[in-house]
């Protein structure tokens, strides 16, 4: 877990990899190929799993690191899911698990969990959101209608 302490610490988390937690307004973006929405965050956490920097193909099968329990393949259906919530530890692991279940199911999962959010980026690169972020962010921009995504929202 990492708690971002300037713009460049975020940007440079983001890039490893690793869980942030937001202690400060700062504008988070997740990325597939490039920086696909922002949106401002205060006191959240923000995890990301996705296949797009660790997999290679073959036989035009994608191979990646996120595996379905239930095949012991790799999760197919997302390219990459956003989770916003309270903590890290909760973040990371719904991320894993709303990947493996893709966008129909990973969405209806997240919305049931009180205080957590999800953007999902599927196989043919469409976003997905959870209804308490189609209220507050637009596609492609960091405004939003609540002033930000946090706890009190």
């Amino acid at each position: 877990m990492h708690t971002v302490g300037s713009a460049l610490d975020a940007k440079r988390a983001v890039d490893c990899g690793v869980d942030i937690v937001i202690a400060q307004g700062w504008e988070a973006g997740g990325h597939v190929r490039g920086t696909v929405a922002t949106m401002p965050l205060v006191d959240a956490a923000i995890s990301t799993s996705g296949d797009y920097e660790r997999y290679f193909e073959a036989d035009g099968v994608r191979h990646h690191h996120i595996l379905d329990p239930k095949t012991g393949k790799s999760a197919t259906g997302a390219r990459g899911v956003t989770i916003i919530g309270p903590d890290a530890t909760t973040t990371e692991g719904i991320s894993k698990s709303v990947f493996i279940m893709g966008p129909e199911r990973g969405i209806r999962f997240a919305e049931s969990l009180p205080g957590i959010d999800a953007v999902i980026i599927d196989t043919d690169g469409e976003m997905h959101y959870t209804a308490g972020l189609r209220r507050e962010t637009r596609q492609g921009t960091s405004e939003s209608a609540g002033g930000g995504y946090g706890p009190s929202d």
